[in-house]
């Protein structure tokens, strides 16, 4: 931002009298001129009076030159002629200063023009062209200053905080799963993304839909392993993770003894099931057999003595502590005691001939969509939906270090919508701008700062909002430090204020009026105008590109707006039970379960 936008701002030294004076007698004077060259011209002079409007006066005062016949009607002509203008010109000043609120004033302030090349389809299309993508980028908004479509490029990460009902899906989500080159994946606790974007999804590839708690009414018409995450001890110790900030009150302090003792021993029975092969259910069933020594056994095998030993010590620890391990690894895993859960993760039988979601060829195929749904709340299955989402990105990365430039060859793009509440990914901020690099770019969405704090802690919150290329805020959100560091970064402006003087008569001479004109640093938006941003307004962040206000790209001013329409017509749960109402043979013999898996 230059000096000259944040500097020169506000009103003109001199005064609107002035100007106003200057106006008018300009314009008394080529009128005049005009009435009396045009009337000379109409009255057949032989000789045109002079040009210079001083001389005319004086001519004109001392009778050396008469007054054409013509000039007074063409004169009060030039008069009506010049009032309209003044007329309409008020009109037009007086409606410009009413009608744009606050932030649209302000932003001019912002970057715009030039200043937003970076993020312009141009510029952001040279990063595409060195990837060899033919779509420029993910779209953020328009500026309002301009009108300038902005992007963010396949380099970039994002965060949005926004309020409810602000944006975020209709304007964010939906734009960005639709504007994906070719796999892309979403999180949601609500059916509005789903069906929105799932019919233009089905068209470049599978689609395969999580929905453990029947959101869009999916039966597990396939399953996928969390076991095959487990290679390593530290991812073990990963998944138990997503499983324990699954029911974990963020506000809870858990047992420096017991709780620390019994996620060891979930990792320690995760990894003998993935080793052995065996089921997730059967963590479960070690969970309540304190004396069943079979996890330690298959950990012996495999070489990890360790891991066995402390098993093999809680087992043979005092019947009071066994208890309390035992039964802090019983509640992490309690989840499996629904089948309905279970049926997405675990086979169903030995006859069970349903498809098992591979991550490692879903990334490789390049083409498929994953939606990963759960209600909002603290429960086992969004504990799966983080577990799930992190093992796919992990997939994506481990696949893209093969790649040429260490990046995947098309962009795996990823939704996290309601991040907070079901997918509470631990180290998703300390991956945040790696995943940028290795072509996975990710969209956090937040309703709040403290939203994000409660999930990953002061440091850890400001880490992801750091991390992100593109930083996006909605409104709606009422978290005063967050909206003052907000002001900060957008900045301020020296404003030119007046304060006027009055000088009584005196001893010293006559009496008058004085006026001073000072500079005072104002913030371009305050907290209480980012407290009461507009719906349809929002501030961007892009790095190294001054704040930009944008206003939001929604589904329905896009291109992709009748197949969106066409897509909630047929996937909204709402209208498929009114049609299933409709038609209970159609119901019945719906193939939309097997439409669902792809298959």
């Amino acid at each position: 931002m230059s000096a000259q936008h944040r500097h020169a701002t506000g009103p003109s030294p001199h005064s609107p009298l002035t100007y106003i004076s200057f106006a008018l007698i300009a314009a008394i004077a080529v009128s005049v001129e005009v009435a009396v060259h045009a009337a000379a011209a109409l009255d057949g002079w032989r000789h045109q009076p002079t040009w210079n409007p001083l001389v005319l006066a004086i001519d004109l005062a001392r009778q050396r030159t008469r007054w054409p016949q013509s000039a007074t009607v063409l004169l009060i002509i030039a008069g009506v002629v010049v009032v309209l203008l003044a007329v309409a010109l008020a009109w037009l000043a007086g409606r410009y200063r009413k009608a744009p609120q606050h932030p649209d004033r302000a932003a001019r302030l912002l970057a715009h023009g030039r200043q937003l090349d970076p993020i312009s389809k141009r510029g952001v299309q040279r990063t595409a062209q060195r990837f060899g993508i033919k779509q420029p980028g993910l779209p953020v908004g328009y500026a309002v200053a301009g009108g300038k479509l902005v992007y963010a490029s396949w380099e970039d990460v994002q965060t949005d905080i926004a309020g409810p009902r602000r944006l975020k899906t209709s304007a964010r989500a939906i734009p960005t799963i639709l504007s994906a080159p070719g796999a892309c994946f979403a999180t949601s606790n609500k059916p509005d993304l789903y069906a929105a974007t799932r019919l233009l999804r089905e068209r470049t590839g599978t689609v395969w839909t999580f929905d453990p708690e029947q959101l869009v009414g999916e039966s597990p018409s396939w399953w996928w392993n969390p076991l095959s995450y487990v290679t390593s001890d530290r991812k073990a110790g990963e998944l138990t993770g997503a499983f324990v900030d699954a029911y974990r009150h963020p506000d809870a302090k858990p047992d420096a003894f017991f709780d620390a003792k019994g996620e060891k021993l979930v990792e320690a029975f995760l990894r003998a099931a993935a080793l052995a092969q065996r089921p997730l259910t059967d963590c479960y069933l070690w969970s309540t057999r304190p004396d069943d020594e079979t996890p330690a056994e298959i950990l012996e095998r495999h070489g990890l003595r360790l891991m066995a030993a402390s098993v093999i010590g809680e087992i043979h620890a005092p019947v009071e502590q066994r208890g309390g391990v035992y039964g802090t690894a019983e509640r992490i895993l309690s989840f499996l005691r629904d089948p309905d859960i279970t049926a997405w993760c675990c086979p169903t039988g030995r006859e069970d001939r349903r498809c098992q979601l591979d991550l490692n060829e879903l990334v490789r195929e390049g083409t498929d969509t994953l939606y990963l749904l759960s209600k909002e709340g603290r429960g086992s299955q969004s504990g799966l939906v983080t577990a799930l989402a992190m093992a796919l990105c992990d997939a994506a990365e481990s696949y893209a270090r093969g790649c040429p430039a260490g990046r995947l060859p098309t962009p795996l793009v990823g939704v996290l919508d309601e991040a907070a509440n079901i997918c509470r990914w631990a180290a998703l901020p300390g991956l945040y701008t790696h995943y940028g690099s290795r072509g996975i770019p990710l969209l956090t969405l937040l309703q709040g700062w403290s939203q994000g704090v409660e999930v990953w802690g002061p440091a850890g919150m400001a880490k992801l909002w750091s991390a992100a290329n593109v930083k996006v805020f909605g409104g709606g959100v009422d978290e005063e430090p967050f909206l003052a560091g907000l002001e900060k970064l957008i900045g301020d402006y020296n404003r030119v204020s007046a304060s006027s003087t009055v000088n009584h008569q005196g001893v010293g001479g006559p009496g008058g009026r004085s006026t001073s004109w000072q500079l005072a640093p104002t913030p371009i938006l305050s907290t209480a105008d980012l407290r009461a941003l507009a719906r349809d307004r929002a501030v961007a962040f892009a790095a190294g590109v001054a704040p930009v206000l944008i206003r939001p790209l929604y589904w329905w001013q896009t291109s992709w707006a009748a197949d969106v329409r066409a897509s909630i017509e047929r996937y909204d749960p709402a209208n498929v039970a009114r049609r299933d109402a409709a038609n209970p043979r159609l119901a019945m013999t719906d193939d939309r379960v097997g439409e669902q898996r792809g298959g």
